[in-house]
């Protein structure tokens, strides 16, 4: 700002300048220009006439009349006269109008910049450090909430893995036995079957017996022995035959508990797969998503043991302050660099924050797709195991999480704001000061009129920026010319 300003007030002197010369120009008599001579330059100090003779003398107030050499009196006469200014046609100096403050107020109103933003930047520097260790915080308790649940998940797969394997072995078992059962069965089946035969001829041999006539229709020992054999025959078959029944029923009660320890092993291997497939995703799957309501217990689920929630983070607050001792006008030039540097920290900060929060909600999606995976889980297996509760629990505090990062960035960027309108004021005042400072050059270049009279030439200072290092162009040190 204060270097377009110093830019218009350079082009506004060579303006002046240039207006300058031209009003010199057309005051030129019309003699002097016939005889092509330059008019006398300014304030030349009269010199002695030597022997009485008259030579040329600088214009002097009260004098109306200029001789620039013995034999020209007219045309000296008529540049006398282009030249005679009158004092009272002469420009008065003018005032603005315009309210004045006292020194000590510009004083305590720098004072109060530097200090308003030191305590802008102060307040910065703490929601900075307050967002950078809730993000460290976060950050250490998103990945140890995931890493537990992992380890949760993975020793659940563990337990439902050996109670597989459990039962892997009791169906093994239970074919076996129900194999041997069904071969006994049928072997039985097969005896039963064989004794048919010995029983129709023992019938048959006692049909044939009683066809005997008068006397031979005797009760002998053939005849007990028969009878005998059929109440044998009749009694193995009545055995086999409960036993048969005591098989059947057996085979159908192996069976029954054969398909339910079947359903249950395809529970488990498919509780395995799902929390398999859960413990396989990461931050970065692609099927991960957000679900509707993810922590809601399923009707039907069976209760564990409850699971103890997290311990509540408790958040420490960092506090750290700057201090600077600077001088005013210095000072704010250091505030505006500080005040620029606060604000690309912050917008960093705000980046990070950002950056973080949409990592929350990886983490948020993961932990909702496992829930959601968990809740298709079979029959008894559809518990809440202290996996399901572990998953609550990071769903909570994920949850917590984004809303203290949101909550910590909406305050990041009203601090963003409080410094970039603290920012324009002190340009605002810079600028006013650099205005300043112009004038007060312009007026030391202005009072030097009042120091020697041969002073023709321009100072070789830069009046506007207060150095000597730097050459000034030919048209700021050429002779000025009078009037």
């Amino acid at each position: 700002m204060h270097y377009f300003s110093f830019f218009f007030f350079f082009l506004q002197f060579f303006f002046l300048y240039r207006v300058k010369a031209q009003l010199i120009s057309k005051h030129k008599c019309a003699p002097c220009q016939r005889s092509g001579r330059e008019p006398p330059p300014a304030r030349v100090q009269p010199k002695p006439a030597a022997g009485g003779g008259g030579e040329g003398v600088a214009w002097q107030p009260g004098r109306p009349t200029r001789r620039w050499g013995r034999g020209t009196p007219g045309a000296a006469a008529l540049c006398d006269r282009a030249l005679t200014l009158d004092p009272r046609t002469m420009a008065t100096p003018s005032f603005k109008p315009s309210q004045r403050f006292r020194l000590p107020d510009w004083h305590t109103n720098s004072h109060l910049l530097a200090t308003n933003a030191e305590r802008q930047r102060q307040a910065s520097h703490q929601i900075r450090q307050e967002a950078r260790v809730l993000r460290n915080e976060t950050s250490n308790q998103t990945i140890w909430d995931e890493h537990d649940n992992r380890t949760r998940l993975a020793e659940r797969i563990d337990s439902v893995n050996r109670w597989k394997e459990t039962l892997d072995k009791c169906l093994t078992d239970l074919d076996v036995e129900i194999d041997a059962l069904t071969q006994m069965k049928e072997s039985a089946e097969q005896n039963l079957q064989a004794k048919n035969l010995p029983l129709d001829v023992a019938v048959e041999c006692l049909t044939l017996r009683d066809s005997r006539r008068d006397i031979d229709v005797v009760k002998d020992p053939v005849e007990e022995e028969l009878h005998k054999e059929v109440e044998v025959i009749d009694a193995t078959k009545k055995a086999l035959q409960q036993r048969i029944s005591q098989a059947f029923e057996k085979l159908c009660l192996l069976q029954e508990a054969r398909q339910q320890l079947s359903a249950d092993h395809r529970d488990k291997v498919e509780t395995l797969d799902i929390d398999r497939g859960c413990l396989s995703l990461s931050l970065t799957s692609p099927n991960i998503t957000l679900k509707v309501d993810p922590t809601r217990v399923p009707d039907g689920s069976s209760t564990l043991q409850q699971w103890d929630g997290f311990s509540q983070l408790n958040r420490s607050r960092a506090e750290a302050e700057m201090k600077a001792a600077v001088e005013l006008r210095e000072a704010m030039a250091l505030t505006i660099a500080q005040t620029l540097e606060e604000i690309s920290e912050l917008q960093e900060d705000i980046r990070h924050l950002e950056d973080d929060l949409r990592r929350k909600f990886q983490n948020l999606k993961l932990c909702h797709t496992r829930l959601e995976s968990r809740t298709r889980r079979p029959n008894v297996e559809l518990c809440q195991d202290q996996a399901q509760h572990g998953l609550t629990d990071e769903v909570h505090q994920l949850e917590a999480t984004i809303a203290a990062l949101k909550h910590k960035l909406a305050q990041a960027q009203d601090a963003l704001d409080a410094l970039q309108r603290h920012l324009a004021r002190l340009q605002a005042d810079l600028a006013c000061k650099a205005s300043s400072m112009l004038l007060d050059a312009k007026c030391m270049d202005t009072r030097r009129k009042l120091a020697a009279p041969a002073a023709t030439f321009a100072p070789q200072v830069d009046t506007f920026a207060r150095t000597t290092n730097r050459t000034l162009s030919p048209l700021r040190t050429c002779p000025l010319e009078t009037v």
